[in-house]
């Protein structure tokens, strides 16, 4: 079983339009994201309706997590790709895209 921090902080997202919301997730969330997560002030909140992209990682021992991706260009968007959090790799083998409810 992998600890996790659960201090939170404010970080920009780019939809898939490029408007630029703010986002609140753990810093461990925005750690994963490396130079693409840049944190924010809280000024223009992602709406409710907004599920935003992200990826499931699955580490060496099997245990999973799921993190925001920020920009939609970032490598961790990317099937087969990794990332670090909490220090543990995970490796990518799920992403969502960004979708908005009505």
């Amino acid at each position: 079983m992998v600890s996790h921090d659960l201090a939170r902080d404010c970080y920009v997202y780019k939809d898939d339009s490029g408007v630029s919301w703010a986002v609140y997730t753990t810093v461990e969330n925005g750690a994963a994201q490396s130079a693409d997560g840049t944190k924010a002030p809280l000024h223009n909140p992602l709406p409710r309706n907004c599920q935003v992209r992200d990826v499931v990682g699955v580490s060496s021992t099997g245990d999973r997590t799921r993190v925001p991706v920020f920009l939609n260009t970032a490598d961790i968007y990317a099937l087969g790709g990794s990332f670090e959090k909490s220090g543990v790799t995970y490796t990518v083998i799920f992403r969502r895209a960004e979708s908005w409810k009505r």
